[in-house]
């Protein structure tokens, strides 16, 4: 046969076709790996557990069906040394011991390739701001300290998904502002700068709404909205207790 690499190197992807459409040559072939000599045999077994680096190298080039149909031969490849062929000669035997154990932990290590990994969890926006304001002490607020943790949690879903003048609202009913102001920050500038990262707005727009809070401010009340949300936190921060 021509290009008998190319065959050899097909059969091995598709063993049940081979048989399926070239008995003859599959008998063939088989009646060959039987009547090799044990030495060769032996050190074709010897020599396998070095394969891994390479294999392992390859497999990082694909992903999904692919990665698992490879990963999957390499696993029947290991099966069929340790497992499934029956050797007459003391060479093929030794042979398989003086490599069992290494080619017992590679086995492992593949199939443990095959299982599926726990789907990473998002950080949610939730998560973020929560780990923003439990750096600053808002836990530590006396009317957030009373609360279980699990109106806590609900509080925060709170203040991160009704709105920056809900949430600006908020902060202040619960003294969090003025907290930042006597225990992080030497300005409002600063202050302003600082929870515009945490909220993802503009500074500005932190100042518009914090001032409105002051009946006194100047601030334009129609663009910025936060002191019309006073009496909608006070009575959701009391529903939460």
């Amino acid at each position: 046969m021509k290009n008998m690499d190319e065959w050899v190197e097909w059969v091995t992807l598709n063993p049940e076709l081979a048989e399926k459409y070239h008995p003859e040559l599959m008998n063939e072939l088989t009646e060959r790996i039987k009547n090799t000599e044990p030495f060769r045999t032996a050190l074709i077994i010897q020599k396998l557990p070095n394969h891994f680096p390479k294999w392992k190298t390859e497999i990082e080039n694909f992903f999904g069906v692919k990665r698992a149909k490879m990963i999957s031969q390499y696993i029947d490849l290991i099966k069929v040394v340790l497992i499934e062929n029956k050797y007459a000669h003391e060479i093929e035997q030794v042979a398989v011991e003086s490599v069992r154990a290494e080619l017992t932990e590679q086995l492992e290590y593949w199939e443990s390739q095959l299982i599926p990994s726990p789907p990473q969890q998002t950080e949610t926006k939730t998560d973020k701001l929560k780990e923003q304001l439990g750096r600053y002490g808002f836990f530590e607020l006396p009317k957030v300290k009373q609360l279980s943790e699990r109106t806590k949690q609900s509080l925060v879903e709170l203040i991160s998904s009704n709105g920056l003048p809900y949430t600006i609202a908020m902060l202040d009913f619960l003294g969090f502002i003025r907290h930042l102001k006597a225990e992080h920050f030497t300005s409002d500038y600063k202050l302003f700068q600082a929870i515009a990262i945490w909220l993802q707005v503009s500074a500005r727009t932190i100042k518009g709404n914090v001032y409105v809070l002051n009946e006194k401010s100047n601030e334009d009340r129609t663009r910025y909205t936060a002191d019309q949300q006073k009496k909608k936190v006070q009575k959701d921060y009391e529903e939460l207790k």
